[in-house]
């Protein structure tokens, strides 16, 4: 990575993540979750579910994976404030 920001790759990794995961969503509100396979959000984000795999255990944490991102950020900018503010 330079210092400008992540390379190639690592924007193509979280390229695939978001793919996956909002492929995950669409299926999901429009079939629902009990419909929602793994083999669909593989095929509708046009990766291997060799790839999925390499990104989520399941269905589950491809659907959470929004949620956990933004409970990461939200976590960190909260943890940067200076310990002296008050709530």
């Amino acid at each position: 990575m330079d210092e400008t920001g992540p390379g190639l790759r690592e924007r193509k990794k979280r390229a695939t993540k978001r793919a996956l995961h909002e492929a995950a969503m669409r299926l999901a509100l429009r079939d629902g979750y009990d419909q929602l396979t793994v083999e669909a959000v593989a095929d509708a984000a046009t990766v291997s579910r060799r790839t999925f795999s390499n990104y989520f255990t399941g269905k589950e944490e491809a659907l959470l994976h929004g949620e956990r991102t933004r409970l990461a950020r939200l976590l960190a900018a909260v943890a940067a404030r200076p310990a002296d503010e008050r709530p």
